[in-house]
């Protein structure tokens, strides 16, 4: 945006008819002012904005139901005073939530008028979601809870369970900053949180499944009634098997779909779509990035922002030129529109170009015959004031009615101080149809591949490069050895490959809607790619100086991973029929694996050393987290075989 603004001062003061310092001066304060005032205005009036105080509203019940997730957290079974503790917590945060949930119902009820009762009523539906959405994990965990205490075989379960946790917290946060901001980026996070939620849960049931056979567990507890929560310590003497333990996640697959569905009715803004990533950050930390990330000081510059540059410079150059050998009085017309028209990606310049065009052709007829119509100057001030304000309200939801407002507020504010013709309204109409179609054509001749051709490889560069770091890790636990340069390097390769894969994936959601086909699943995939990286990294933290493990027998578990981001590698690289049952084999060899039996040593043996014994319960945690994003991604990638969006 910077640049634009530098483009387009720079843009006016070539067409400054006096090019006297004085002038130029007083054209950059006046336009200094003008921006300050416009940050004034919008600040001031964000406490009169009417939605927000009840979306606030939805916002803290979710935010609540993110902080009870938060304190369900756990690694490590506890012991007694822990549990007490974390029951304790437990108790509070759902009292928090069932208050939020009251209050945000009262006040919506009460704030209900003839002319938003359709709208406050979607946003109750969804203050209601969150608390049927709590209700339902909190079964699921509470079941696993009983099973695991039940059970010593399904221990595994219990970090197994950590990653999806964690997705109930961020969903909720995420939710609650959709809701609040109405911004279509936060709705995509959300859209892709929730998908990659169902492919955690799936794969999770799946595992659950796989233990079914010879497992004899405790019955959950019975359902809650609505407005309750189950506690946490409730134990069940009633037989179940892990299949029913499993049959819990089909409540929050029917939530999830519910959720996103009603999410989306209360954003106006929903179908817009521009080029941001696609990137989930946990949210229940500040993440601060680097300034030089923030500044751009990498050596490796996007080729897309390369081609923005390049495409943006040659059309401003032309655009001058063809108003200079036209003598054109107001040629600056023609640049700004390609500085406004033209974006990074060739579907939001298309949709901008047309927006543009037909809102200064139509405009400019409205303010042709407001010219031609005898009226003081008072009234004529109050018509551009009254164009000026529909402008601003419209701009976010619809740039081409905006622009019809603002192309007669433009002749109006003219004709005030020069002779207004038709001559006038013709050379701004023509001078924005040549601009418009100059930002298309340039598009196309610079953007001739579609990011969707470029995602498979990404997706294979950063998978392989898991790969290799996965093994690079688990050769030093074999063996004893400290991290070295090769283990660093492997985690810079991983984490360059995780990079480009999301900067491919911004730049695929400013491509057209027929070529964002299958962008949340994929973008499922690179996020539980980037998970794994974080899991290898906790794992590479604890055996930094080469610090002993308990001998588990983890060869198994680590050649079945090897073996699954292999396989996704390759069936995501090429495409073909037998793809798809070669990802099922895969989930079923993984749903089949079990962690080491001895690795409960870690935690019961008090002859071994006890950082050794916490070392070994981080990384076995960590490999069973792993496993959950494995699965999770495998079913990410048959879905997207089986809807062609990898090709083949």
């Amino acid at each position: 945006m910077c640049y634009k603004i530098l483009g387009s001062s720079g843009l006016l003061a070539l067409f400054i008819p006096d090019h006297s310092q004085k002038h130029i001066l007083f054209t950059a304060l006046w336009t200094l002012g003008g921006g300050a005032l416009g940050l004034l205005t919008q600040v001031a009036v964000w406490p009169f904005r009417p939605q927000h105080p009840v979306r606030r509203i939805v916002s803290d019940s979710w935010l609540a139901a993110a902080d009870l997730f938060d304190g369900l957290k756990s690694d490590d079974l506890p012991d007694a005073a822990a549990l007490a503790l974390r029951q304790q917590n437990f108790d509070q945060n759902a009292a928090a939530l069932r208050d939020k949930l009251e209050k945000g119902r009262d006040a919506l009820r009460n704030a209900r008028t003839p002319r938003n009762a359709a709208f406050l009523q979607r946003l109750e539906h969804l203050n209601s979601l969150a608390g049927g959405f709590t209700r339902c994990a909190l079964a699921l965990h509470s079941a696993l809870e009983n099973a695991t205490r039940q059970n010593s075989a399904l221990a595994e379960l219990r970090p197994a369970f950590q990653p999806i946790l964690n997705s109930f917290a961020n969903n909720s946060r995420t939710i609650a900053l959709a809701v609040v901001s109405r911004q279509p980026e936060h709705l995509a996070l959300a859209e892709v949180r929730v998908r990659r939620l169902g492919h955690l849960l799936q794969g999770f049931s799946d595992k659950t499944a796989a233990l079914d056979a010879g497992a004899s567990l405790a019955a959950p507890s019975a359902s809650p009634a609505p407005g309750n929560f189950p506690r946490q310590d409730v134990a069940s003497d009633a037989p179940t098997t892990a299949a029913d333990l499993a049959a819990l996640t089909l409540p929050v697959f029917d939530k999830l779909k519910e959720l996103i569905d009603t999410l989306r009715t209360t954003i106006d803004r929903a179908a817009e779509r521009a080029a941001f990533s696609l990137e989930l950050l946990d949210t229940d930390t500040w993440s601060l990035r680097p300034l030089a990330s923030a500044l751009n000081f990498s050596r490796k510059i996007d080729p897309a922002l390369v081609r923005f540059a390049a495409r943006l410079t040659m059309l401003q150059v032309l655009g001058v030129i063809i108003a200079r050998v036209w003598h054109l009085p107001h040629g600056y017309w023609l640049g700004l529109t390609i500085i406004i028209v033209i974006q990074p990606d060739f579907g939001a310049t298309r949709q901008r170009a047309a927006q543009r065009a037909l809102g200064t052709f139509f405009g400019g007829l409205l303010g042709s015959a407001l010219v031609w119509l005898p009226m003081p100057d008072a009234a004529k001030f109050a018509l551009m004031a009254a164009f000026l304000f529909v402008f601003i309200c419209c701009l976010r939801h619809n740039y081409g009615i905006a622009v019809f407002f603002l192309t007669p507020q433009v002749v109006l504010l003219t004709e005030m101080s020069q002779a207004v013709s038709w001559q006038f309204t013709l050379e701004r109409v023509l001078s924005t149809a040549g601009g418009a179609l100059l930002a298309i054509i340039a598009a196309l001749l610079f953007w001739p591949t579609w990011e969707r051709s470029r995602i498979p490889k990404n997706l294979v560069r950063a998978i392989r490069a898991n790969l290799e770091y996965w093994q690079t890790i688990f050769a030093h636990i074999e063996t004893g050895r400290p991290l070295d340069a090769a283990a660093n390097t492997a985690y810079y390769r991983a984490d360059a490959a995780n990079a480009e894969a999301f900067a491919s994936l911004q730049r695929m959601m400013g491509d057209p809607a027929n070529q964002r086909e299958g962008i949340e699943q994929t973008a499922a995939i690179a996020n539980g790619n980037q998970r794994l990286t974080q899991a290898l990294n906790v794992i590479a933290l604890r055996i930094t100086r080469g610090e002993p493990l308990i001998k588990t027998g983890l060869a198994p578990c680590v050649e079945t991973g090897a073996r699954t981001l292999r396989t996704l590698a390759e069936t995501i690289n090429q495409p073909h029929q037998d793809g798809i049952k070669l990802l099922t084999n895969s989930r079923r060899e993984m749903d089949a694996l079990r962690l080491p039996k001895n690795w409960e040593n870690a935690t019961n043996n008090a002859a071994i050393n006890i950082e050794t014994r916490d070392r070994t319960r981080q990384v076995v945690g960590q490999l069973a987290r792993a496993g959950t994003e494995l699965n999770a991604m495998l079913l990410a990638s048959e879905t997207c075989l089986r809807e062609g969006v990898f090709g083949g």
